[in-house]
């Protein structure tokens, strides 16, 4: 009967059956049950005699400096009345009263006793039935509560915490204490495949282990780890991410991590020594080397181009340079690509020697850049400023000593589209790079672009082809006045010349 008393009842009247004690139970022995009745029965049979009261005394009224016949000239309008025969002969307004002693009627325990209690029943084999089956009641409620309380702190099996997640039903997954249940129950959620279980389930793992423990367990669990790099790059945390993809054994992608994280700073300061750490880090694997070179060079980029920005866009406000009152700065320099950066030093900086730390020429040779690269980005700038003799420079071949030969680093085509793209240069410098094309076809093709422009150099490409009928077509578009529609006239009138059709 000792696990009676752990039961409670929330009905109040219950309690009884959690306080008192089965051996103690006024039921289960019933000889005290019979005394009971019978101390109960004469309890209530009992004849009490009540003492009347004693008058007061006069010497007591005297002391309080009363007095009775004083109270009765006080009082001479209000009938006396003694109080001792008062309380004997109690009378009704104009009815007299049976003076007659009332008989007393015995007092008995059923008479004062309500009818729900245990007295009122009408034999012992009553109260006994109706015990045994409280009794019975009771023993099975606690044996529910055992039960009960036994498994609230029983883990359920992993299989039906899995479903249960699959459902999105409340689950409690503190329950599973140690590594191998915890380690089998990501076990069951990778089987489930479903990528919020097994996230779920790994971020509990995060929660209740230690990082060595953890990482170690991602390791041999590698679609959990897929799911959590994918969590972690999703919610943005970066510092978690790069330490998980290093314990991982993936390098490269911790690197680039870290180095996607550094250029975004804003502050240069913090940006130069954030790529700096990067270098020293993530890249730090040799084989990682040929891109710790560019991290390297990045960041020699970023450091030479804060004295050169700060220089101009302190000229920039003062107007001490026509180029940029010509050409205004738009936009900082820090930050930018090396070959947006060489191209704003040609733009800016074209003709400062190669000691200077914004010259092209010193761009070119620090950072290894090549003859096209710098070709490219030269003639850039030099055609938007319309420096044609400079640019035409650019175009000599310096392998050649005595004869200066014009060459371009990549096709003529391309060329000429980069210099027209902010206004040709004039008729003689555009016939001569034209001449300098070798192929016959290519440069008629190009002089054709520009029309009457370049009508010279088509009648010397159609002649080498020996295509009258070209000629021909070429005579109809050129105005008859000039110099050009006569030297075809001339040509074509020659009967030494021989054409092909």
């Amino acid at each position: 009967m000792e696990l009676h008393r752990k039961f409670t009842f929330d009905d109040p009247e219950d309690s009884y059956w959690n306080d008192n004690d089965s051996q103690n139970s006024f039921f289960e022995d019933h000889r005290n049950a019979s005394v009971a009745r019978q101390v109960l029965d004469d309890l209530y049979e009992a004849d009490f005699d009540i003492p009347e009261e004693e008058a007061p005394d006069v010497e007591d009224n005297a002391s309080n400096g009363i007095t009775i016949k004083q109270n009765e000239e006080v009082f001479d309008d209000i009938p006396k009345i003694n109080f001792n025969e008062r309380l004997q002969k109690p009378q009704l307004a104009g009815k007299p009263v049976n003076e007659s002693p009332r008989p007393r009627r015995a007092l008995g325990s059923s008479s004062m006793i309500s009818d729900c209690s245990f007295t009122s029943f009408s034999s012992d084999a009553t109260v006994h039935l109706d015990y045994s089956r409280l009794k019975s009641e009771h023993h099975k409620l606690q044996k529910y509560l055992d039960k009960v309380r036994a498994e609230r702190f029983e883990p359920p099996s992993v299989e039906t915490t899995i479903k249960r997640l699959k459902r999105c039903d409340p689950v409690a997954l503190d329950f599973y204490k140690s590594k191998q249940d915890k380690v089998e129950l990501l076990d069951e959620a990778i089987n489930s495949r479903d990528n919020d279980v097994i996230l779920t389930v790994v971020l509990f793992l995060k929660k209740t282990l230690i990082v060595s423990i953890f990482r170690e367990i991602l390791i041999f669990k590698p679609e959990a780890a897929e799911v959590y790099i994918t969590y972690l790059r999703e919610s943005n945390d970066t510092n978690e991410l790069i330490d998980t993809l290093f314990s991982l054994g993936r390098s490269d992608e911790a690197a680039m991590v870290e180095f996607s994280c550094a250029i975004k700073k804003c502050h240069t300061t913090s940006k130069i020594n954030s790529l700096k750490k990067c270098l020293i880090s993530g890249f730090s694997d040799p084989t990682l080397n040929s891109e710790a070179k560019f991290v390297d060079e990045y960041i020699r980029l970023i450091e030479r181009q804060v004295p050169i920005d700060a220089a101009d866009e302190e000229e920039s406000k003062s107007g001490s340079n026509e180029i940029f009152k010509q050409y205004p700065k738009k936009a900082t320099l820090i930050g930018q690509p090396l070959l947006t950066t060489l191209y704003y030093c040609c733009l800016y900086h074209y003709n400062l020697p190669i000691n200077v730390y914004a010259s092209p020429l010193s761009f070119k040779a620090t950072f290894n850049i090549n003859e096209k690269a710098y070709f490219w980005m030269a003639a850039s700038a030099l055609s938007r400023k319309k420096q044609f003799t400079e640019l035409e420079k650019l175009l000599i071949c310096k392998k050649m000593i005595v004869a200066q030969k014009l060459v371009c680093p990549f096709p003529w085509t391309v060329f000429f589209q980069l210099v027209v793209k902010y206004g040709p240069p004039s008729k003689e410098i555009l016939s001569k790079w034209l001449n300098a094309v070798g192929d016959v076809d290519e440069r008629l093709n190009i002089s054709e672009q520009f029309g009457d422009l370049t009508a010279a150099v088509q009648i010397d490409a159609i002649i080498s082809l020996k295509d009258k009928q070209k000629l021909v077509n070429l005579m109809n578009k050129l105005n008859p006045k000039s110099v050009e529609y006569n030297k075809a006239q001339l040509i074509l009138a020659n009967t030494a010349n021989k054409w092909k059709t």
